[in-house]
C-alpha cells in the first residue's frame, strides 16, 4: 500500500492496475471508520500483489486527494454520485495524471452502503468487495468481472429480500406476503 500527499504524481508502473481510496476529512476524522478500514485495504494491497496497487493519502491529506479525484474530468451527474459514495475505491488503469473519466475505463466502489448511519463498518461486506476485486485484477478482466459480481449480488439480495417478504404462520390461510417488499425484490430480480 502506497500513502502519499498527492494522487497526481501516481502512476501506474508495472502494476495492471491502480485503487486510489477516496474518502472526505469529515470521514477520515471518524476514527471508528478509519479504524476498521485499514486493515482491510492492507490485506486487500496484500492480495492483490503484482497486480495492483492500493493508494491512500497520509493521515489528514484527505482534503487534497479529494479534490484532486474531484477536479477530473466528471460529469455533473459523475460529481454527484462521487460525493455521495465516498468512501470508496477509484480503480483505475493508467496513470492518475492522465486519467480522463470521459475516455478511460474506472470503477468507483462505495463502502458507503457497508456502513451504518454511525460510522461502523460491515467487514465482510467489503471483504467482499475487496475479494471479488481481487479476482478481477487477478485475471486483468476488473472491468468486466467486477460489474457481473455486483448483478449477481444484487440477485441474490433481491432474493433474499422476496423470500423474507414471505412470512410463514400457522392459520387457516398459513402466510402472508409483504406486497411492497416482495414487489420491490422483484423488480431488482429483473434488472
Amino acid at each position: 500500500m502506497y500513502v502519499t500527499t498527492t494522487y497526481i504524481g501516481v502512476e501506474r508502473g508495472r502494476f495492471h492496475y491502480l485503487f486510489f481510496f477516496v474518502t472526505e476529512s469529515y470521514i477520515e476524522a471518524n476514527g471508528r471508520i478509519a479504524d476498521a478500514l485499514q486493515p482491510l485495504l492492507s490485506e486487500f494491497g496484500k492480495q492483490l500483489a503484482e497486480h495492483g496497487a492500493v493508494v491512500k493519502p497520509f493521515d489528514g491529506g484527505a482534503s487534497k486527494t479529494f479534490e484532486e479525484v474531484w477536479n477530473r474530468r466528471w460529469s455533473p451527474a459523475q460529481h454527484d454520485q462521487l460525493r455521495d459514495s465516498t468512501p470508496g475505491l477509484l480503480v483505475i488503469d493508467s496513470d492518475f495524471r492522465t486519467f480522463d473519466p470521459a475516455k478511460d475505463p474506472y470503477l468507483f466502489v462505495s463502502f458507503r452502503e457497508a456502513m451504518d448511519d454511525f460510522g461502523n463498518v460491515k467487514p465482510f461486506e467489503i471483504g467482499g468487495l475487496l475479494s471479488a476485486l481481487t479476482d478481477g485484477a487477478r485475471r486483468g478482466d476488473i472491468f468486466d468481472s467486477f460489474g457481473e459480481y455486483m448483478k449477481a449480488n444484487e440477485r441474490t439480495q433481491a432474493k433474499s429480500k422476496a423470500w423474507n417478504a414471505l412470512e410463514l404462520k400457522p392459520g387457516i390461510w398459513g402466510f402472508k406476503v409483504d406486497l411492497k417488499t416482495a414487489s420491490e425484490a422483484l423488480s431488482q430480480m429483473r434488472r
